[in-house]
């Protein structure tokens, strides 16, 4: 969808090193100008694309983290990049 490329990009501004995107929803809903749910049904969007990972936050375990999935972007060392893909047993071809 036309929203859901905007949040992906949005989401490539945000990049962390490793790939984690340091903000919550409600912010992504707040500087886009959409509402809470819209942000939750496009982040469960891009998911199931598989653009997007999404993992329990180890240390508060209410929270999730997400990450752009290291076969269609990346920042950082590129051999962090290949430990990820190898661990997480991601296909290079989606």
């Amino acid at each position: 969808s036309k929203n859901g490329l905007r949040i992906f990009v949005y989401m490539l501004g945000k990049l962390e090193y490793s790939n984690h995107i340091g903000v919550d929803q409600e912010t992504i809903a707040k500087d886009n100008g959409l509402s809470l749910v819209y942000i939750k049904k496009t982040i469960k969007e891009l998911k199931d694309a598989q653009i997007l990972i999404g993992y329990q936050d180890q240390q508060d375990k209410r929270r999730n983290v997400y990450v752009i999935n290291p076969v269609i972007a990346w920042r950082g060392k590129i051999k962090h990049r290949k430990k990820f893909i190898d661990e997480n047993q991601l296909k290079l071809i989606l």
